[in-house]
């Protein structure tokens, strides 16, 4: 990703995306995964946000109580992924959701 591409990726993150540590690898005995999330019903932007991220998968599209629109999601769960994507986002970070990946990493 270019600079121009990391604000605009990091900026979709932190206003319409989560971060959080992924539970359920370790009934499965993968571990406890990092995981970043992004869910609207823009299709073009998580087709944006996925070929930049160059990982992870988008899913969709689904039909929530109460939309009218489709609702498509990325989602990256690799461990490694989601460390190197959080570590290039970090220093774009505001506060909270700098604090939240400072615990993910």
């Amino acid at each position: 990703m270019n600079d121009f591409e990391l604000g605009w990726f990091t900026g979709i993150i932190e206003g319409e995306g989560s971060m959080f540590l992924d539970t359920n690898g370790a009934r499965t005995g993968r571990g406890i995964i990092p995981c970043i999330v992004v869910a609207m019903t823009d299709k073009d932007t998580i087709e944006q946000v996925t070929a930049l991220a160059g990982c992870g998968k988008m899913y969709g599209p689904y039909l929530g109580k109460g939309h009218i629109r489709p609702i498509w999601r990325w989602r990256c769960r690799n461990h490694d992924d989601s460390l190197a994507l959080l570590q290039m986002m970090r220093p774009h970070l505001r506060v909270r959701r700098g604090q939240q990946a400072d615990k993910l990493i």
